[in-house]
């Protein structure tokens, strides 16, 4: 059995502690923890205080019963309570939050004989909010069953998922989906392998939709290097808060349906360099997005993109991964290119890790390329304060004992004045400076995790 505590505070009036204990006793085993969190305001990379304040907790709890040598049942309760309160320099007010989030799920795991195995679980979904004043309270069941058996070079999957969700703030509105898949992993031969799959929905409030998918992918001799291309249709109905929420739900959506086709390598030049790049196309009928004031379809969508990412260990301490990602989303008939331009063109990640035993370092770098804003008739200069930029986050963790660890964060090194949100469309003639949701500046958390 282990018991540990965490406690950590900093910039922004950031306080968070951290509680929990794991163990095995037995048949039984068992995984708790509670944490508690709070952050007040905060200051910009441009040394303007942005009004805010959070106050959450959670509670996590996870217990398993090995019942016998083939069946173990995990029974597990997760819970978010928050109060919080937020503004943008150019509202007039602080708005208001509350958040009442809890879930539960029951998990009977079985393996009945090596080739075949059988999951099934119920899930329970207790989501309340109450944005501003706008109330949102809704339930949801699922019940879902997976049967998986080896028969040759075939591994079988077959299965049923039934959930029901009500919105008790929409006079208990009610909505059901059922729905059922088979999918065939065939190992044609050592190299080629084939997964191809489909999806049966039948839903109360939209109908029947069948889906596909299929993934073929080959390993070349060496074992170094793989190579696949997919395709996969998909059929999204709208979520109780799409359709329902208080503040932003539009009953009138429509099902998001589509397709994505991708391909892919994954290569290995030796034990410590490694190389993935990929490439999508994807096309999107309906597609559901926000348009301010409510969540709605936006229209038919068209994207494309690849990445690639690179990791290199140099030695056995030191490592680093760079990746880039490109995204080209055509406009539709209520938004501009690129999600009205919040999608950056281009997006960077980079890291660089130390270990060394006890003491153990990172540096982060989050690179946004070109996040223009709305392109459109009522576009703006200054949409966003930069839409070109760099991130970067360090962290530092130091074993003091067995039992002891302490540990430094520095978020946002160079202070960099950015926004990820902004109001300026809606308030073009206004000064685009006090339109930014801004994002923090630079700021520190430094902590200590104790375990016994």
């Amino acid at each position: 059995m282990s018991t540990y505590f965490r406690v950590d505070g900093g910039s922004n009036s950031i306080t968070n502690y951290y509680m929990g204990q794991s163990g095995k006793e037995k048949d039984w085993s068992w995984d708790a923890n509670v944490s508690r969190n709070l952050s007040g305001d905060f200051k910009d990379g441009d040394g303007i205080t942005t009004p805010s304040s959070s106050k959450s907790t959670s509670t996590n709890f996870k217990i398993t019963k090995k019942l016998s040598d083939k069946h173990e049942l995990t029974a597990t309760y997760d819970s978010y309570k928050a109060d919080y309160k937020y503004t943008a320099l150019w509202e007039p007010a602080l708005k208001n939050g509350k958040v009442d989030n809890q879930n539960y799920k029951f998990i009977l795991n079985s393996d009945f004989d090596g080739n075949t195995t059988n999951v099934l679980s119920f899930v329970n979904l207790d989501n309340d909010t109450d944005f501003n004043g706008y109330k949102t309270k809704t339930n949801t069941k699922r019940i879902t069953d997976q049967l998986s058996t080896q028969l040759g070079n075939h591994l079988l999957t077959a299965g049923f998922e039934f959930s029901h969700d009500k919105v008790i703030t929409f006079n208990g509105k009610k909505m059901m989906n059922r729905a059922f898949f088979l999918q065939d992993q065939f190992d044609i031969t050592d190299q080629l392998k084939l997964t191809a799959g489909v999806r049966h929905d039948n839903n109360s409030g939209f109908g029947k939709h069948t889906t596909p998918s299929a993934n073929l992918g080959y390993t070349f001799n060496n074992d170094r290097t793989n190579v696949y291309v997919s395709y996969s249709e998909y059929f999204i109905p709208p979520s109780p808060s799409n359709l329902y929420s208080a503040a932003y739900g539009n009953p009138n959506i429509k099902p998001e349906t589509g397709n994505t086709k991708e391909i892919g390598i994954n290569h290995k030049f030796d034990d410590t360099f490694v190389l993935s790049a990929h490439a999508f196309k994807r096309y999107s009928e309906n597609r559901i997005g926000y348009v301010y004031p409510k969540y709605t379809n936006v229209g038919d969508e068209k994207a494309r993109g690849w990445d690639i990412q690179l990791k290199k260990q140099f030695t056995p301490q030191f490592s680093t991964y760079v990746g880039y990602t490109h995204s080209v989303i055509d406009a539709t008939a209520q938004r501009a290119k690129n999600v009205d331009g919040y999608v950056p063109k281009g997006a960077w990640d980079i890291g660089l890790d130390y270990d060394n035993k006890d003491f153990n370092a990172s540096l982060i770098g989050k690179g946004v390329i070109d996040r223009m804003g709305p392109q459109s008739a009522d576009a703006v200069d200054a949409f966003f304060p930069a839409t070109t930029y760099f991130v970067w986050d360090a962290s530092m963790n130091y074993n003091v004992n067995k039992n002891a660890k302490i540990y430094f964060k520095v978020n946002n090194i160079f202070d960099k004045f950015y926004a990820e949100h902004s109001n300026a469309r809606y308030n073009w003639s206004a000064d685009p400076d006090g339109q930014w949701w801004r994002a923090p500046g630079r700021s520190f958390l430094v902590g200590m995790e104790y375990a016994f």
